[in-house]
């Protein structure tokens, strides 16, 4: 394997090639001990996710408003790729996104609680609504992208089951991603905990978001060659 041109990119774009190829053989690994919940496909996918969604943001998106170069950086690599980076993850809404599906994203705001013990009944239905629906898409895709990406560095993820409950008795059908919402009252005051972001979508639609954002990701690269030869 050769060493990337460009991380925020080529290795997202490596990732999906391991998820697409090694698919078939993921459904039909099990756990050890409890095959009747079906194959370990969400371990497999939410971990081949990590660098797809947190590079293009740590290495490109966090950047947009720094003039020196972070030490991990990677707008001068491809300048085009930052500028489209900044445009779609600013302050348009999600479903004016590229790598944006109808109905796909739901999402609510929550009060503090422990994701560890499950997803309170009350968040479970509305999540489940138009409402909250309609609430992903019309999110800022720089808030959004923040709650994924903490979501992902911080592990506030948690498996739910057909209906968006947590059972641990039932395969895993969807994914919530949780992240901290935060106020500080002075300028110098440390940042308190006030409320949650909830993010959720299905397996399914998880997967196929990913090769959007990868196709989004590729499509600079080709914009870019059409404006060079324009």
């Amino acid at each position: 394997m050769g060493n990337p041109a460009h991380y925020s990119r080529e290795v997202p774009s490596r990732c999906l090639q391991l998820i697409d190829g090694l698919w078939p053989y993921v459904e039909g690994v099990f756990q050890s001990d409890r095959r009747d919940l079906g194959p370990l496909t969400s371990t497999f996918l939410i971990s081949m996710s990590y660098p797809i969604i947190n590079l293009p943001i740590e290495r490109i998106e966090r950047h947009s408003s720094k003039q020196e170069q972070g030490y991990a950086d990677d707008r001068h690599v491809d300048l085009h790729l930052a500028a489209t980076v900044w445009r779609d993850l600013g302050g348009q809404k999600l479903k004016d996104a590229p790598f944006f599906a109808p109905d796909v994203w739901s999402y609510c705001q929550s009060e503090v609680f422990n994701i560890s013990s499950g997803l309170p009944e009350q968040y479970a239905e509305i999540l489940a609504s138009p409402l909250a629906h309609a609430s992903a898409g019309d999110l800022e895709t720089s808030k959004w992208c923040s709650a994924l990406r903490n979501a992902l560095a911080h592990g506030g993820i948690a498996y739910l089951n057909g209906n968006g409950r947590y059972a641990y008795e039932a395969p895993v059908s969807m994914y919530l991603f949780v992240s901290g919402r935060y106020r500080k009252e002075k300028e110098e005051d440390r940042p308190m905990l006030v409320g949650l972001n909830l993010l959720r979508i299905k397996e399914a639609d998880y997967r196929n978001f990913l090769r959007s954002w990868v196709n989004w990701l590729q499509v600079t690269k080709i914009e870019a060659t059409l404006d060079d030869a324009a």
